[in-house]
């Protein structure tokens, strides 16, 4: 996980129990020049955010392989696969948050 995002998330803890994720639904989304996406780091991510206090939505995950070729030549808002399945993330997010709300 890049040194920057862990940063960012530590400053969203702050302060500890009333950070701006505290207790808010979080998702993990990415991409990587590997086979896998970056899976690692995402979940390195998640426990990042679980532990500032984020309520980290395990079932709910997306990660593109093969970023440098894939969007070599095509934009990612151009990659139809890609928008779906954000899209859907999405709108699974948004059904969580709603429910926490209620």
């Amino acid at each position: 996980m890049p040194a920057v995002l862990k940063n960012a998330i530590d400053w969203l803890s702050r302060p500890y129990g009333a950070g701006a994720i505290s207790g808010m639904p979080v998702v993990v989304i990415g991409t990587a020049f590997g086979q896998y996406g970056g899976v690692w780091a995402h979940d390195d991510a998640r426990k990042s955010v679980g532990i500032a206090g984020g309520k980290v939505i395990e079932d709910i995950k997306l990660a593109i392989p093969g970023s440098v070729t894939r969007f070599a030549e095509t934009h990612p808002a151009d990659d139809g696969e890609v928008v779906e399945q954000l899209t859907e993330v999405i709108s699974r997010l948004h059904g969580v948050a709603g429910e926490q709300a209620a």
